[in-house]
């Protein structure tokens, strides 16, 4: 990838194998930064905001930049700027959210990709096409009002395709003789003698 001058950035935990424990166990202040490059230019930074933020980045050295009074890692500034898409796209996702805890984990990666993920993408693209200024959540209710319509529209020419044989009509034929035990209704004749005469 750093050939292709392709690089990344990424916040790591300090207990992942690899990491040098020089620059990961070193005691900082707020403000201060301890960084370290290895021979194939991955840089590990460290440094103390509210608490101890370690940075991966193939891109980056320690430089640091004066914001609002405070020296920051130049780093750190790209990250969060870069990650800011991110979170408001699980921000976007997240609203009206059906996943529970008691979902299998499985399904909640289906749920996932479904009504968050490619909802959140199809709400972007709706937005750039149409113009429209609507909401989110507005958005999946006309999704929804939508897809229920052409499930409802199929379901009906289905039912007029099907042929005579799949139909559940047919005639009544009179049988002669003594009934010995009483019978249950035939559906369809009942739901038929419901619409044409109410229930009895």
């Amino acid at each position: 990838m750093l050939d292709s001058n392709t690089h990344l950035i990424g916040t790591i935990r300090k207990n992942r194998k690899g990491l040098p424990k020089k620059v990961v166990d070193k005691k900082l202040k707020k403000g201060e930064v301890a960084g370290m490059e290895s021979k194939d230019g991955i840089t590990l930074l460290k440094w103390k905001d509210q608490r101890d933020v370690l940075v991966l980045s193939t891109k980056h050295d320690a430089e640091m930049v004066e914001r609002k009074n405070t020296r920051i890692p130049k780093v750190v500034i790209d990250y969060n700027r870069g990650n800011s898409s991110v979170d408001l796209s699980d921000q976007m996702g997240s609203y009206s959210n059906p996943l529970r805890r008691s979902v299998k984990w499985y399904r909640q990666i289906a749920f996932e990709l479904l009504l968050k993920t490619s909802m959140v993408y199809d709400f972007i693209l709706y937005k750039n096409v149409t113009g429209c200024n609507t909401k989110i959540t507005q958005f999946k209710k006309e999704v929804i009002r939508y897809s229920y319509f052409i499930n409802t529209a199929n379901n009906e020419d289905i039912d007029h395709e099907l042929p005579a044989k799949r139909r559940r009509h047919h005639s009544l034929k009179r049988k002669y003789g003594e009934n010995k035990h009483k019978t249950r209704c035939c559906k369809p004749c009942y739901e038929k003698n419901n619409e044409l005469h109410g229930r009895k």
